[in-house]
């Protein structure tokens, strides 16, 4: 008789915003959409059920009022990223939303630069393709959490900083956004594959963003440029733009 054998922990992004709602944000859901539900004030028995709390964070409502009331800066990441992540990928065409958790669970780790590079001691990245590189001589474990990681960064940086990307081309003649697109819808598709992706039930997750990367990339972009600010804090001192 086969014998089960535990799969080995490793540090990899699994979508987490829709289960991860604080009290505050509890509290602005509740004010803010109150009236326009005709809800009594507690909506936890709504947001606890999936089906009821995945309605509830598609309100137009709720995306208006998170670009609009200054109580959302006491909102957690996951709900602020969810939510206006959600709303340009529907307008992108894209609706899926594990998709949509994921992606925002990346803005979320990313929005600091300590999170940009994975743990892979003794191993030390400052480029993409260094990241690529190491997947492509690593096996197990390892390889996954790389290539994984390989397409989240290019995701992030060709989503968030595409301003960057393109300035950098026409200074250095770096690699363009293409380059990201490639590398990060090749890696997330190789990973997909991995069992360690259906362990973590993030196989249809990484099929369908290397499937949709660009549409997801353009829907960031448009995000990026009109709805959010994630300030030189998030922005790598140095990003893979390959070598001059």
């Amino acid at each position: 008789m086969a014998v089960a054998t535990k799969q080995p922990e490793i540090r990899v992004v699994r979508p987490r915003c829709r289960t991860s709602l604080t009290d505050c944000d509890f509290q602005f859901l509740e004010t803010t959409l109150r009236a326009p539900l005709q809800t009594p004030a507690d909506l936890t028995p709504l947001l606890t059920d999936p089906e009821a709390r995945d309605l509830i964070l598609d309100d137009p409502d709720l995306y208006r009022a998170i670009l609009e009331d200054p109580a959302c800066v006491e909102l957690s990441s996951e709900l602020y990223f969810y939510v206006l992540v959600r709303h340009v990928l529907l307008q992108g065409g894209v609706d899926d939303r594990e998709l949509t958790d994921y992606v925002a669970t990346i803005l979320c780790d990313f929005s600091t630069t300590r999170r940009l590079w994975p743990r892979c001691a003794p191993y030390h990245f400052e480029y993409l393709a260094d990241i690529v590189q190491a997947a492509a001589h690593a096996s197990g474990p390892r390889r996954f959490s790389l290539q994984a990681h390989a397409g989240n960064y290019a995701l992030f940086l060709s989503g968030m900083f595409v301003d960057r990307i393109l300035s950098r081309v026409q200074r250095r003649a770096a690699p363009g956004v293409a380059y990201f697109e490639e590398l990060g819808s090749a890696n997330y598709s190789i990973a997909s594959d991995h069992q360690l992706a259906g362990h973590y039930d993030l196989a249809d997750v990484f099929r369908n963003i290397s499937a949709r990367f660009r549409h997801i990339r353009v829907a960031l972009n448009d995000m990026s440029d009109r709805l959010t600010f994630l300030g030189q804090a998030a922005t790598p001192t140095r990003f893979d733009l390959g070598p001059a």
